[in-house]
């Protein structure tokens, strides 16, 4: 355990990152965020503000330019077999079959550890027709369900969604957003979602992380409470 945090450390924190494209134009100066089990963040915010490059950083997929980030209290160096990405284009395995994809987590990580796989899942996610296809043969909204899937068998203790209903039709939206509710309300599990959906925001979200340049690239923290219009003054250009 790091002296970071001597007692009850929160599952993600991020410790005074900084990250940039360009020396001269930070995205993170010195941030720091401590997030605990359970907890659910909606991340919403201006185009080219930092979104996903924060669920990136908080997967381990990017390393920040200073600070560090921590996963259940240790640090984390590598994509770790409990945090979960949804990505906003998929990021399936055009090689692999549904099924394949599906369950390609677990077998990556032997399932060690890890609680059984939920063999009905496909199927609530209306797969089941489709396990043999290939990505190239599915339609977006097939796909993106393929995605979600895949990030829920291996039973994530952080999920982290990067716009994960933007392409979908509203059957296939509610359809997803039914299962993501399900999975939060029976597991412990964290949330971290970017939207632009502002009503997405509300119902996924115990608290929301607005990024905006127009706040100087500082991060906010705002009660789900807080009513949209007031949300809506954070995005203004």
């Amino acid at each position: 355990m790091n002296s970071f945090f001597p007692n009850n450390p929160p599952l993600l924190a991020l410790q005074n990152i900084s990250w940039s494209y360009q020396p001269q134009q930070p995205l993170f100066r010195h941030f720091s965020l401590r997030i605990r089990a359970r907890e659910h963040y909606s991340i919403i915010g201006t185009s080219g503000s930092g979104k996903t490059t924060l669920l990136h950083l908080c997967s381990a997929l990017l390393a920040p330019t200073s600070g560090h980030v921590y996963f259940q209290g240790a640090p984390l160096y590598k994509p770790h077999p409990r945090i979960s990405v949804v990505f906003q284009h998929y990021g399936l395995f055009p090689w692999k079959t549904v099924e394949e994809n599906i369950f390609l987590p677990l077998r990556l990580h032997n399932a060690a550890g890890l609680p059984p796989a939920d063999p009905d899942l496909p199927a609530r996610l209306e797969l089941e027709d489709i396990r043999s296809h290939y990505p190239h043969q599915l339609s977006g909204g097939q796909q993106q369900r393929v995605a979600l899937a895949r990030s829920l068998i291996s039973h994530p203790r952080l999920l982290l969604l990067d716009e994960p209903f933007s392409a979908l039709d509203e059957y296939t939206g509610a359809l997803c957003r039914r299962e993501i509710h399900r999975y939060l309300q029976q597991t412990d599990a964290t949330l971290l979602l970017v939207t632009h959906n502002l009503t997405d925001a509300r119902s996924f979200g115990t608290n929301i992380l607005v990024l905006s340049h127009k706040k100087g690239g500082v991060p906010r923290v705002v009660p789900h409470s807080t009513p949209a219009s007031v949300l809506r003054t954070f995005l203004e250009p």
